[in-house]
């Protein structure tokens, strides 16, 4: 391995291991991180290279699995250090953002479990009959709606979210956190960057649509991602200090879900 590129060194209290390990990755640091539970008595280790994950340590854990389980801890403490001088073999083969949605996934199904064994769940209503009001709230468009809602609930960040047309930039449903934003009367111009990319990528002698665009300025991220069925895309915008790579993840990972709802409306 080659020897790393700068030294990282130095003590971190109580500080999130998501948001500095966004840092590591943005600015490909190669270090290995001794990572003390704040409130716990759990240590494990990180390796890291060019900010990519190669492996992780946590008592008898190893790999993906112990990184999964320290991405599940709220605050700690980092010890930087230097990667030791030694062939690194990588042991993690996803990504962080991979990885991270691993534990919102796991998360999810524990809050899902606890609901399910909450006292009266259920017995309102023995006979398992959908009641009127919800047969209602289950049309095509509010599918639409409440997985654009599900989607937007994962990201801390979101300002406001939006699914459009590419054809004609007309805007089918939208999820906003911020009153004074209005995705409607920005939705025909998105659509002509989308058709703008194509025609640009078709003259570099590709004719595969993007799978998605960003666009960066000094406070926000906007990012469109384009939506199985080559009719529709994606639009989010998040404030700056969210986490990019986890919103692209996490776009993706709802295309096909959003795209079957559109189908349905």
């Amino acid at each position: 391995m080659p020897k790393p590129r700068d030294e990282v060194q130095g003590l971190l209290k109580r500080v999130s291991l998501v948001n500095f390990l966004q840092l590591i990755e943005i600015g490909g640091d190669t270090c290995l991180l001794e990572v003390h539970q704040d409130g716990g008595e759990s240590t494990g280790h990180l390796y890291i290279y060019q900010g990519m994950l190669y492996n992780a340590s946590l008592n008898s854990l190893y790999g993906a699995d112990a990184a999964i389980e320290m991405l599940k801890w709220d605050q700690v403490t980092i010890l930087i250090q230097d990667l030791p001088d030694q062939n690194l073999t990588r042991k993690i083969d996803k990504s962080l953002a991979a990885l991270i949605l691993a534990v919102q996934s796991e998360e999810k199904l524990a809050d899902d479990s606890l609901n399910a064994e909450s006292p009266g769940n259920g017995l309102e209503n023995p006979d398992n009959e959908i009641p009127e009001s919800v047969q209602m709230a289950s049309s095509p468009q509010s599918n639409l709606k409440s997985t654009l809602e599900k989607m937007a609930g994962e990201m801390d960040g979101m300002i406001v979210s939006g699914i459009i047309s590419i054809e004609n930039g007309e805007l089918l449903e939208q999820v906003s956190n911020r009153d004074d934003i209005d995705p409607g009367s920005a939705a025909v111009f998105l659509a002509k960057v989308v058709q703008a990319n194509r025609e640009a990528l078709k003259l570099m002698g590709n004719n595969r649509p993007p799978e998605d665009i960003l666009v960066t300025t000094k406070d926000n991220f906007f990012i469109i991602r384009q939506l199985p069925g080559d009719a529709n895309f994606l639009f989010v915008m998040t404030v700056r200090d969210e986490w990019i790579g986890r919103t692209r993840v996490q776009m993706a990972a709802y295309a096909e879900e959003l795209a079957t709802a559109l189908d349905l409306v």
